[in-house]
């Protein structure tokens, strides 16, 4: 359903005036989404009159490839990404699950079955000149996962509730009839079935597990962590641009390659997606950040750190006067999470993608564990009206370099409150 992108061949297919990314998306309705860019945007629909349900999708040379799964002797479908038309691949009492189309060669791979389950080849996405593989080594997995190539490799998940659902195994592009698949891993303890998988380029293997869960191989296809759990229904995992799409019961849920969510689009059901074109350098904007700092009354104003999506804080000066000032980020033009926190202030954090996030950061954290609490009254209380050069900075809250009343009604009016 998708393939590490080779950009010379992208290039060669869609020519250097495609300067935008295109998104696919296939759902259990018989219908297919497009978007024209990664966030979301641009939706529109190619079809909404499948002749079947789809299960996974992948795209070549303008034409969608739409495996239907549980029909026979309907196979699979071809669907024009421009036009919605459609051709139906009917190859007798067979079965495809999952498919990814070779784009060096055009050569499709598919997982199949019909009394038995097996991969296969065939030399364009009209069915000609099928290949069958041996099965994979359990001989008797449950096909009905992904597919996916990766350097020299395609690459198959096994889907199912019991032993045979477990495997990521891999067969070398242009085997020959006979070969016997090769088992890169073994989802137990993890989970009993596998959908989704995805190649981020630097070795790294993303698996849809137990149709809940996204884990993370190595390049040895050891497992590294659990990087997203909590869903329903995950049928497809892609990667692109340093994030991960997941397709789920809620749509096409995006993260960062550490867990970290950022944004749904595309329709409920999701089954598939295909990421699709020559990627433009990433489009930055401004976004305008102000900064209001309730109750302060220091002298000027403190710089604040800033966190964006979970990453690595940054610091940044504050340009304004008295208790306001703005600061600005150069950011993707989607949904991000800004935290912002100053010294002696509660953090705020502000979730949008709107340009001009505002935020009001509330003084009296006296020491700066990011709640008003008993710790920063005892502070108050313990130093208040000192003229001591370093006690009396340690209950000051609101920057003016002094303990006093003004710091003693800034915890009280506060107390019990944290940051966010």
């Amino acid at each position: 359903m998708k393939r590490t992108f080779l950009l010379v061949a992208l290039l060669a297919i869609f020519g250097s005036a495609f300067s935008a990314v295109s998104v696919y998306v296939v759902d259990n309705s018989k219908t297919i989404y497009s978007y024209t860019d990664v966030s979301g945007g641009g939706a529109s629909t190619v079809t909404t009159a499948l002749s079947f349900n789809g299960r996974g999708i992948d795209l070549y040379n303008g034409v969608l490839t739409v495996t239907i799964g549980d029909k026979r002797p309907q196979t699979w479908l071809n669907v024009n990404a421009t036009t919605g038309s459609e051709v139906v691949i009917s190859l007798g009492n067979c079965r495809m699950w999952a498919s990814v189309v070779d784009q060096a060669t055009g050569e499709l791979y598919a997982s199949m079955d019909n009394s038995n389950s097996y991969a296969c080849r065939y030399a364009d996405i009209l069915g000609n000149s099928l290949v069958q593989a041996t099965r994979d080594v359990e001989q008797g997995y449950d096909p009905g996962g992904d597919a996916a190539i990766n350097g020299s490799k395609a690459f198959f998940t096994s889907y199912g509730g019991n032993s045979s659902g477990r495997y990521l195994w891999s067969l070398p592009l242009g085997f020959a009839s006979g070969t016997v698949g090769v088992a890169e891993f073994d989802a137990n303890p993890y989970g009993n079935s596998l959908s989704g998988i995805a190649f981020d380029g630097a070795g790294n293997v993303y698996l849809g597990v137990n149709n809940n869960s996204v884990i993370k191989l190595n390049s040895s296809f050891v497992y590294q962590s659990t990087i997203v759990t909590g869903l329903s229904n995950v049928k497809d995992v892609d990667f692109f641009g340093g994030e991960l799409f997941v397709c789920n019961s809620l749509g096409v849920s995006v993260y960062s390659t550490a867990g970290a969510f950022s944004r749904t689009f595309g329709p409920t059901n999701a089954t598939g997606l295909v990421i699709g074109g020559v990627a433009a350098p990433p489009t930055t904007v401004d976004f305008v950040c102000t900064v209001t700092l309730v109750d302060w009354n220091g002298a000027s104003l403190p710089t604040v750190t800033v966190t964006v999506d979970g990453g690595t804080p940054v610091v940044k000066t504050l340009t304004g006067s008295g208790s306001s000032g703005t600061f600005t980020l150069s950011l993707t033009p989607v949904s991000h999470d800004i935290k912002v926190k100053a010294v002696k202030s509660l953090s705020q954090t502000v979730t949008g993608s709107g340009t001009t996030p505002a935020f009001m950061l509330q003084c009296g954290d006296t020491n700066d564990d990011n709640k008003i609490d008993d710790l920063d009254f005892l502070s108050v209380i313990g130093n208040f009206g000192s003229t001591d050069p370093v006690l009396k900075l340690i209950g000051d809250g609101n920057g003016d370099d002094k303990t006093d009343d003004l710091d003693f009604l800034n915890v009280i009016g506060k107390f019990g409150t944290s940051g966010t």
